[in-house]
């Protein structure tokens, strides 16, 4: 690990030397400390090659690698700051001077001779044994995770409650569903999901009592209906018509198979009592004997759900189980180490975005410079190393279901192997997680992390000012809590960023900031480069954002229904390399959004035209990744189409275009669409509008990989054109899209579609699907095609071998 950490500061000098030198270039005494850092540290590099003995000297290291990279940042904004000379500038620019010949220099030469000094004692020192990194069991990483942890204590606890399911310890009455409860709670990584699929797999006791034992996935946002189907699949197998069928029905089939059983059902990972609730709603009526395990992170959750009677919770891990895990995290290699431990920013998240990672990883200088200096985008070296950590068996990635510029639509920790990352965060001081929903926090010295998470709820943490000033990143989560929104303690009041100087991450999850300031500072962040508000509730960025000349990741998608005003600044913002506007905004005095001063803008998603001067975007030549609306406007339309078929746009490597309300009766408005739909490099295309004819397949782009049309009013002959896209993997045709009577799949037609919904189409009457038509299709939706009966057999028999979901409310049949 100290070669490791070595390599990324010196990447991260290399990368100072050679970035902004031409906006506030160093003198030549500072310019000689950096390169003699550089070189001393390159040194020690080759010489720490396989010894693992000096991690605390090499942490001091990195600690003033960090300082040097503050120092020199800071100068270089007061740098691009006094190019407009108002008195401000004026004063920052006699600032600067002192700074370059005096306070520069003098840092540096200190930092220096502090860098050389530990190179000494490391040199110097005895050898001494490898450390434990090195030791210990060598089984593969990628073995069951189950094998890694020793719960037999907690296996017979839970047995023994099992077994007296009578006893007084879990009366029924105590009980919401009629049956006992019991909840197995612990914190994330404590096993609990592992023991559950012990007792219910493993355990020939526990088998041996129970008729039928079912095993039930309850994601954060689940659906009855899903719950309904995991438990009848379990007890039934696949029935036919499962997937029409409604909740009643569905509770129907359950509660009559179950009649007369012993049943022990498993409910994993419930995270709040309204989720319990709504699970008691619609819950299937059990017999007596029967027996609900639940498991839990959160325990005020376990304590509601069983009326403050028997909750077990997880044991501790024991040292030998916890040396076994920690052998999976000795066996990554060197790059993967880092990036599997920064996963402990989002361990109560189920779902992590790729994409996300990918900009905290790149800022954190976790990726190489050197592979992307050879041509492999940041997105593509994350996938690489998410798709190593799979490998290893620690971490899930979840495929996109047709891939854009990411291939991943999210990825997570294996339950089991979480505590791995918090175990590691907190023994090399890399994060802290501070959960302020069951206590109040106070940051000792013994904690100094220079990354914070922390989870809102009505106690304080406290900071001391020595603390916050080494503090990189910071984010600040309201996860999963019951406590009402006056309770909480909010961001503006717990923290004053202004003490924030270092600070390059600033990540809001899920705050509502409704009658709320955000918190003070926030925008004198000058080196601050992530700034996150998604999923809150922010219904006004202040004009001041445009301080935030460093800022290379700007992402403001609030919740879908809020509508955010946002001033015309962010083109003052020229060093963003990624802007996400939200889904729905609006401009001060009605005035558009000026961006064609973001020459360095990779990702631009939800550029609507009718909100940002759509001529802007033939100036954003590094553009990878466009997501643009147009609403109505013809001349919008004629510059989004004239941009994607222009050579400026050969590097937007994908482009997603959202047209609404646009009809296309006029010949002139048909041949744009027809121009739109050559565009190699559109990839997904949802359009609202009257389209009548299409043109030839030859005549439209091969990279279409999702179509969603509605009220495009397409005839029969639609249908071949459609069918011989050899990318399309999504096809709706909503509210009329589709007006004929039949629609005809092919053989060989739609060779890579995943996903059909056929929804609010009034005139269908029948689907004819050859046997070799549509081969990967996996999901079917039909709704609102009141004059479609029934579906054919091909449809029907993958259905019944499970290669086929099909949804089909108001066919809900025996």
């Amino acid at each position: 690990m100290s070669e490791l950490v070595l390599r990324l500061a010196v990447e991260r000098l290399q990368n100072l030397v050679l970035a902004d030198q031409e906006t506030a270039p160093l003198n030549r005494s500072a310019s000689g400390h950096l390169y003699a850092i550089l070189g001393e540290l390159k040194r020690m590099q080759v010489w720490l090659k396989g010894k693992t003995q000096h991690k605390d000297r090499v942490r001091k290291i990195e600690e003033l690698d960090y300082q040097i990279e503050d120092v020199i940042e800071t100068y270089r904004v007061l740098g691009r700051s006094r190019r407009s000379l108002s008195n401000i500038e004026i004063f920052n620019g006699i600032k600067m001077i002192c700074m370059r010949y005096v306070w520069i220099p003098f840092a540096l030469r200190k930092i220096k001779s502090d860098i050389v000094s530990i190179i000494k004692e490391i040199e110097e020192a005895v050898p001494v044994a490898d450390s434990i990194e090195n030791q210990g069991p060598t089984r593969s990483s990628r073995a069951s995770y189950s094998s890694l942890f020793g719960l037999k204590e907690d296996q017979k606890r839970v047995r023994q409650v099992l077994l007296s399911r009578t006893g007084s310890n879990i009366p029924e009455s105590s009980s919401q569903i009629g049956v006992p409860v019991i909840p197995i709670c612990g914190a994330v990584g404590s096993g609990k999901t592992t023991l559950a699929k012990r007792i219910l797999y493993e355990d020939s006791i526990v088998s041996k009592e129970f008729n039928t034992r079912i095993w039930v996935n309850v994601s954060e946002k689940f659906e009855i209906r899903d719950i309904l189907r995991q438990i009848l699949v379990s007890c039934h197998g696949w029935m036919k018509h499962m997937f029409y069928s409604s909740e009643e029905q569905l509770l129907e089939r359950i509660e009559e198979r179950l009649k007369s059983q012993s049943t022990l059902i498993v409910l994993d990972d419930i995270r709040s009592i309204e989720a319990w609730e709504t699970l008691c709603k619609t819950f299937p009526k059990l017999d007596k004997g029967s027996i609900v395990l639940v498991t839990t992170r959160v325990g005020y959750v376990a304590e509601y759900i069983c009326r403050n009677e028997y909750v077990h919770t997880m044991t501790p891990l024991n040292e030998e189980a916890l040396f076994r895990a920690y052998t999976v995290y000795n066996e990554l290699p060197d790059h993967l180490k880092p990036c599997f431990v920064y996963l402990g920013h989002f361990l109560e998240d189920q779902e992590i975005d790729p994409e996300k990672l990918s900009h905290l990883w790149m800022i954190e200088g976790l990726l190489s410079t050197g592979e992307s200096a050879r041509g492999e985008s940041t997105m593509e070296m994350t996938e690489r190393y998410l798709r190593e950590l799979a490998l290893k068996g620690i971490v899930k990635v979840q495929a996109e279901e047709v891939p854009t510029t990411k291939k991943f639509k999210a990825c997570s920790v294996v339950q089991g192997i979480e505590n791995l990352c918090v175990s590691n965060c907190e023994q090399k001081h890399f994060l802290k997680i501070i959960d302020l929903r069951e206590k109040d926090y106070s940051l000792s010295s013994i904690d100094v992390p220079r990354r914070l998470v922390i989870y809102l709820g009505k106690h304080r943490v406290d900071i001391e000012p020595k603390f916050v000033k080494i503090i990189r990143s910071l984010r600040v989560v309201l996860g999963n809590m019951q406590q009402i929104e006056n309770e909480l303690i909010w961001p503006n009041e717990m923290l004053n960023l202004d003490e924030f100087r270092v600070l390059r991450i600033l990540d809001f999850d899920g705050i509502d900031f409704r009658g709320q300031k955000l918190p003070t500072g926030i925008f004198n962040l000058e080196l601050l480069r992530y700034l996150s508000f998604k999923e809150c509730v922010l219904e006004e960025l202040p004009s001041s954002i445009s301080k935030l000349s460093y800022l290379q990741v700007l992402d403001l998608r609030v919740k879908k229904l809020i509508e955010t005003k946002i001033p015309n600044v962010l083109g003052n913002m020229r060093r963003l390399n990624h802007l996400y506007l939200p889904l729905k905004f609006g401009t001060q005095n009605g005035k558009k959004l000026g961006l064609s001063s973001l020459t360095e803008l990779e990702t631009l998603e939800n550029f609507n035209t009718t909100l940002c001067r759509a001529d802007d975007i033939f100036k954003l030549l590094k553009l990878r990744y466009l997501g643009a609306k147009v609403e109505g406007r013809f001349e919008d339309f004629v510059s989004i189409t004239n941009y994607m078929k222009s050579t400026t746009s050969r590097n937007c490597l994908h482009s997603i275009v959202d047209v609404i309300d646009f009809d296309c009766y006029a010949e002139e408005r048909h041949s744009v669409l027809r121009e739109l739909f050559q565009c190699q490099v559109a990839r997904i295309l949802h359009f609202n509008g009257h389209i009548g004819r299409l043109p030839s397949s030859d005549k439209i782009s091969p990279s279409f990989t999702q179509l969603v049309l509605n009220n495009s009013h397409l005839n029969e002959s639609s249908m071949p054109t459609l069918e011989k896209l050899p990318n399309l993997g999504v096809l709706v045709l909503s509210d009329d899209a589709y007006i004929a009577k039949k629609i005809i799949f092919s053989d060989s037609g739609f060779p890579k579609l995943k996903r059909l919904e056929l929804l609010n189409l009034c005139f269908l009457e029948k689907l004819e699907v050859a046997n070799t038509a549509m081969p990967v299709l996996s999901s079917l939706k039909i709704k609102n095609c009141d004059k479609l009966e029934s579906l054919p057999d091909s449809l029907e028999i993958r259905a019944s071998e499970h290669f086929l979901s099909i949804i089909w409310p108001e066919k809900g049949r025996d």
